[in-house]
């Protein structure tokens, strides 16, 4: 993620805790958000990383950029198999990117 999208985050998650109680700590496993029935989580191996977009397409709107090595969740894949609908972790931030430039996460 960008940096200036995290430091923009984090008053509002402050401004959530009430009482001034930290919330607590979940586990790395309690953490993982649950997968719908086909997806699963990759990782970025493009160098450049990819362009998250709108439509299956070069020409539709970037929405934003996932970078090299980043995590993000495979939801499914078009009918021929060129064009992946993603979701990033953490949010409902959804799009389209070039599929063959990620690698599938293995899960325990």
């Amino acid at each position: 993620p960008a940096k200036g999208q995290d430091e923009q985050q984090t008053p509002a998650t402050e401004s959530n805790q009430a009482g001034g109680k930290p919330d607590p700590k979940p586990s790395p496993k309690a953490e993982a958000e649950p997968l719908e029935p086909g997806a699963y989580r990759a990782r970025v191996t493009w160098p450049d990383g990819l362009s998250l977009r709108d439509e299956p397409s070069l020409d539709a709107n970037r929405i934003e950029s996932i970078l090299y090595d980043q995590e993000m969740i495979v939801l499914r894949s078009t009918d021929d198999g060129v064009w992946d609908r993603v979701r990033l972790p953490g949010s409902n931030k959804e799009g389209w990117v070039k599929a063959g430039n990620a690698q599938r996460i293995e899960e325990d």
